[in-house]
């Protein structure tokens, strides 16, 4: 459970992500500046959010400040289309967030969606750099789609107990630095579990450029998964077979 002086930081995040300013924050400056936010601005999101009401985030900001939206547990949808870093614990324990528009965010720090057990796919099309723990606990999570990350470190996917395919599309090896990162993935070890796994499969993939295939399952950390490599050709959304991403679009 989050600290009152964590929550007034948050509440103070919260300002500055509508507002666009860079200022400290006294308690006292807390209601005049939330007062001030002109019509428009978001200052409905933003009593929503101090309510726990808020359920979708449309925002323009280019960064998203450590713990600004930590336990808003109605928020269900975030888009957030200029945003290019998200800090430390941004979105921990948003537990009805089930969809997440990030097109341009290339660094994301340390547990920032902690907890966000229902989220079901992730797409992140620019993120080059991770961190440990920031998809944790994301039960219901069952792929995740990086085009163009740089490298996976301990801990990343940790308790992502649904998770079935992660997807990475660049033509330069992604590095492991750690097989923690899959700590209690159950479909990538085969793992019984009654809710999650219940059969055990040991279907967890990770999909990859077809010239990579050999060279992924021989290199450090990753051979641990070699029989679990597959083609990009071979990954499909709904059926639907997607190949190699649309580079125009990212």
């Amino acid at each position: 459970m989050a600290t009152v002086a964590e929550k007034m930081t948050a509440i103070a995040d919260a300002i500055r992500a509508k507002t666009g300013g860079t200022d400290a924050l006294s308690l006292d400056g807390m209601a005049a500046a939330i007062a001030g936010i002109e019509s428009g601005g978001g200052g409905d999101e933003l009593a929503e959010l101090l309510t726990n009401k808020l359920t979708t985030l449309n925002s323009n900001v280019t960064s998203v400040r450590q713990y600004a939206f930590r336990g808003a547990t109605a928020l269900t949808t975030v888009n957030l289309p200029n945003a290019t870093t998200i800090e430390t614990n941004a979105f921990y324990g948003c537990t009805k967030l089930v969809s997440i528009n990030m097109p341009k965010v290339k660094k994301i720090v340390s547990n920032a969606f902690n907890g966000c057990s229902i989220l079901p796919h992730i797409v992140l099309p620019s993120l080059t750099t991770g961190d440990s723990y920031i998809f944790r606990y994301c039960y219901a999570l069952k792929t995740i789609d990086l085009p163009v990350i740089q490298n996976i470190v301990a801990n990343m996917f940790g308790d992502c107990r649904r998770l079935t395919a992660v997807v990475l599309r660049s033509q330069t090896m992604c590095t492991l630095a750690n097989t923690s990162a899959f700590t209690n993935c159950y479909h990538f070890y085969g793992t019984v579990n009654s809710t999650y796994n219940p059969n055990g499969d040991k279907d967890g993939y990770i999909y990859v450029p077809a010239a990579l295939v050999d060279s992924y399952k021989a290199a450090s950390n990753w051979s641990t998964f070699a029989s679990q490599f597959r083609a990009l050709e071979d990954y499909t959304v709904d059926g639907t077979i997607t190949g190699e991403l649309d580079k125009t679009k990212i």
